[in-house]
């Protein structure tokens, strides 16, 4: 669940929307939940009273907005494909909804803007869950199994080689030396396409990842 959290809380939509630092600041106890409509105690509850799931935009929209469920999960599809003429549209719904639950405008305003920051990038929580799983099951790969984490992440970024404006590869080799593992040098004697661990402790840079030579190579 922590894991979770902190992959989502990080997310372009809770940090802009100011919902990441009041995760943290509630957190750590430097300031108390005080939510501008007491519906959001339990709708935000498990979060420490940040709004960072999709889940919890539709029920903003429902609980408080009195919205049905395909109303708020347009709002909800809306800011997350940052479509903004619908949700310009769908504003003007959101607030007389709010009106019409008796919630006053200043905190009507205050919600949307919420919703409105949060379309910059939120996750749904299946989808902050499948990334948590991925995260954890990554790092305990990587600290148990060092050689062979950074040998078949260096082979599998073998089409990105050329990409200078975001050069996986390089990020891969560089973190390995941070962390005393040695990428030698490709070897004609030895001979291997990919990346190979060597001797057990050290990765032979893989003579696919040549610029020129590639995988066409082998199949000659």
């Amino acid at each position: 669940v922590q894991v979770n959290l902190t992959v989502t809380v990080v997310r372009p939509g809770a940090m802009d929307s100011g919902q990441t630092q009041h995760y943290l600041d509630v957190r750590d106890r430097k300031e108390t939940n005080n939510h501008p409509h007491p519906a959001l105690d339990s709708i935000l509850g498990s979060t420490h009273g940040a709004c960072i799931y999709q889940e919890q935009v539709m029920e903003i929209c429902q609980k408080i907005a009195g919205l049905d469920l395909k109303a708020a999960d347009t709002i909800r599809k809306a800011a997350g494909k940052k479509i903004e003429k619908l949700m310009n549209e769908q504003k003007a719904v959101f607030m007389a909804g709010c009106k019409k639950e008796g919630v006053k405008t200043s905190v009507a305003e205050t919600l949307w803007g919420w919703i409105v920051k949060f379309s910059g990038y939120g996750f749904n929580k299946s989808h902050a869950i499948s990334y948590a799983f991925l995260t954890y099951e990554t790092a305990w790969l990587k600290h148990h199994y060092p050689l062979e984490f950074y040998m078949a992440s260096c082979s599998h970024v073998v089409g990105d080689i050329h990409r200078s404006e975001h050069d996986k590869l390089r990020e891969f080799i560089y973190d390995a030396k941070e962390v005393n593992i040695t990428i030698t040098l490709p070897s004609l004697k030895t001979c291997n396409a990919y990346f190979a661990i060597i001797d057990n402790e050290t990765i032979r840079y893989g003579l696919t990842h040549i610029k020129g030579i590639g995988t066409a190579l082998y199949s000659l």
